[in-house]
């Protein structure tokens, strides 16, 4: 096997890179479905690995040049936990509104579409098929 030193850090920091773009998917998802709770929590959780993004990148080959060093989980646990805190909120906020709010939407949109367009009202009416 080929030693890789550097590559380490550089596949673990890609792996942060990756949860935060997933977190920033979320909050503009959330703010689709018209949820600006879940959004700002979405944000503020892909925020906090960013800020702290060099400094952890450049204690990782410092760990990986000493070839000691010890695992730092709380920054893995407070994502898990926000990530929990994301999953409740967006179940209460189904719950509470009896579907999401981004079906509510297209369905008005469908509705909008469909009142404007009597050839697509047919459509929608005969069950005809899309051309």
């Amino acid at each position: 096997m080929v030693p890789d030193p550097g590559l380490q850090a550089e596949r673990t920091e890609l792996a942060w890179r990756r949860t935060q773009l997933s977190l920033l998917v979320i909050a503009c998802l959330a703010l689709r479905g018209q949820s600006p709770l879940l959004a700002v929590l979405a944000l503020a959780t892909a925020a906090v690995p960013w800020l702290g993004q060099r400094r952890r990148y450049q204690r990782s080959l410092a760990m990986l040049r000493e070839e000691r060093g010890h695992a730092r989980p709380g920054m893995v646990l407070a994502t898990g936990l926000a990530s929990l805190a994301l999953a409740l909120v967006a179940l209460a906020d189904l719950a509470s509104n009896g579907r999401s709010a981004h079906f509510d939407t297209a369905t008005r949109r469908t509705t909008m579409i469909a009142q404007s367009s009597p050839c697509l009202t047919r459509q929608l009416r005969e069950g005809l098929p899309w051309r």
